[in-house]
């Protein structure tokens, strides 16, 4: 958003003017892998996403998709948004889970809509975490596998570095600010 192109984040997908996006994720990559018992990439209608206006995506689940939005947009820049270490981007990741967390597992008994974002959280976790135990737990832990979400984030980044060509790929990182 910031450069000037309408981006669908995570937050976007829970607003009702993207049903169609959000039932999209349920359909074809969240349902069926809570239906497997473990967190799959399934491969989402990326063009449904194109075609709502959306000039680039942000966040999960998205961005585990670059190879898919590679195939698909072979013009497609990408922006690798690093950290410091990878103890500093697990920081972040644990203060993000234990906010969102808690008001999951008490909305989620009561609201139709908060129980799909419970699903997609369970999947969510169990792929970073490498632990199919969070799809089928009885309510959602904010308890991370530290190492083994370290290790997703690393693997992640080093297989965009290899698969995006050079030319499409700007690293960025947090702290440098905007301006940059």
């Amino acid at each position: 958003d910031e450069l000037g192109f309408p981006t669908l984040h995570t937050i976007h997908l829970y607003e009702y003017q993207n049903e169609e996006i959000w039932q999209m994720w349920m359909d074809t990559v969240i349902n069926p892998s809570l239906e497997k018992q473990q967190a799959l990439l399934f491969k989402p209608d990326l063009q449904l996403v194109a075609d709502s206006g959306y000039q680039a995506v942000a966040d999960l689940p998205a961005i585990l998709y670059f190879e898919q939005i590679l195939e698909e947009f072979p013009n497609a820049k990408f922006i690798l948004t690093t950290r410091d270490s990878s103890e500093v981007w697990y920081k972040s990741w644990s203060s993000l889970v234990k906010s969102v967390t808690t008001f999951m597992q008490l909305g989620g008994i009561v609201f139709p809509r908060v129980r799909q974002y419970s699903n997609y959280l369970r999947w969510m976790y169990s792929y970073v975490n490498k632990d199919p135990s969070y799809i089928h737990a009885k309510l959602i832990s904010d308890e991370q596998h530290k190492e083994n979400a370290i290790a997703t984030y690393e693997e992640h980044n080093r297989r965009v570095r290899e698969v995006v060509p050079p030319h499409q790929l700007l690293e960025y990182s947090v702290k440098q600010g905007w301006e940059p």
